[in-house]
């Protein structure tokens, strides 16, 4: 009931971000005309991804459509195709997670509906990645020229459709984070019972490591890419760090635009914490998906335990099997949550390295 719940909650997110996301793509009102510096305001400038408009003093909009695509701004072109995409992946993520979640009649067995929630939660992330991409792109332009002290055309703001798609994203991949980690919940197919089938047809001895990969490595691939993504994370809120200490260092109060920089730097360092008191959770995954392998291992020697037959318990003591469910099978609570780094280290080390080798030098 408590992991039907939780699928619903993911469910209500991820909808509610898809909605958001949906109404934000034909949105007016994406940047509009800065005011900053002026004191009569006469018109009002504004632009979505379709068409610039103006609105007079009197409430009286003028709007053109882009005549051409093929000779819009590539930047705009970008977010127009990622927005589509988002849009597509989320109905896809939507129908997918009807089918997949557990509190419907459709999808087949327990172990299919759990593989399309998997997938359904998958899509979700993944079109809420593109919306953010999409909107990110669109304000760095806006900001650009914003700051740029040569740029003497009409300035622009951030418009609230950029927050709105940005609010709609962060529902998506939260939702998609929820149906993803609900992965391993939903298969109920005993794999050590299959590997002793198989192997008992082609005479060879059953695997016990090759049963606990295939029962376990979808789940543990997907806390792989959110470890990545919390390393990384790391490393950027440490590169913002020192971007605005040196802002600091040379600090100029005449320099309005430095300031609105560091602004940028804090509210990324902000972000950054943000997300990591967000993907630190995923912590409890790692151990809780250690514990399911050891708690499996206890179950597994109990059974043997008592099945050993007079000659088999005079070879092995107590001592042994004891030894086995406290000591042995408790190295597994740290390789769940130490196995990643094997990957993620090497590369933090070479970002590390990179990044070292622009500030100072070979």
């Amino acid at each position: 009931m408590g992991h039907m719940a939780t699928e619903i909650v993911a469910f209500l997110l991820s909808v509610s971000g898809w909605i958001l996301v949906s109404s934000t793509l034909p949105m007016d009102h994406w940047k509009v005309s800065s005011v900053d510096g002026t004191v009569i305001t006469t018109a009002t400038f504004w632009s979505n991804l379709w068409k610039t408009c103006v609105t007079d003093s009197t409430g009286v909009s003028n709007c053109k459509e882009f005549p051409s695509m093929l000779a819009l701004d590539a930047y705009i072109q970008l977010c127009r195709g990622l927005m589509i995409a988002s849009v597509c992946l989320g109905f896809l993520g939507c129908s997918l997670a009807l089918v997949g979640m557990k509190c419907t009649r459709i999808g087949g067995s327990e172990p299919t509906k759990a593989r399309l929630t998997a997938l359904a939660g998958l899509q979700f992330v993944l079109y809420g990645l593109c919306c953010i991409t999409a909107c990110s792109i669109y304000a760095h332009r806006i900001t650009t020229d914003f700051f740029d002290p040569l740029f003497i055309a009409q300035k622009f703001e951030l418009g609230g459709a950029l927050f709105i798609g940005w609010a709609g994203s962060v529902l998506c991949v939260l939702g998609g984070l929820v149906f993803c980690l609900s992965l391993s919940e939903g298969f109920a197919v005993r794999y050590w019972d299959e590997e002793c089938r198989k192997t008992s047809k082609d005479l060879k001895e059953p695997s016990l490591s090759k049963a606990i990969i295939y029962c376990h490595w979808k789940f543990y691939a997907v806390l792989g890419i959110f470890a990545f993504i919390e390393e990384a994370t790391k490393l950027v809120q440490s590169v913002l760090l020192g971007y605005l200490l040196r802002y600091f260092e040379t600090y100029d109060p005449n320099d309005y635009h430095g300031l609105q920089l560091a602004f940028c730097y804090a509210l990324g360092i902000s972000l950054c914490s943000l997300l990591l008191a967000v993907m630190h959770h995923l912590y409890f995954h790692y151990q809780k998906l250690g514990m399911k392998i050891r708690v499996a291992l206890c179950h597994m020697i109990n059974n043997k335990a008592l099945c050993l037959s007079n000659s088999a318990r005079g070879k092995t003591t107590t001592g042994q099997i004891v030894n086995l469910l406290s000591n042995d099978v408790g190295k597994f609570d740290n390789l769940t949550v130490w196995l990643h780094s094997l990957w993620v280290g090497p590369i933090q080390v070479a970002a590390v390295v990179a990044l070292l080798w622009a500030e100072i030098g070979p």
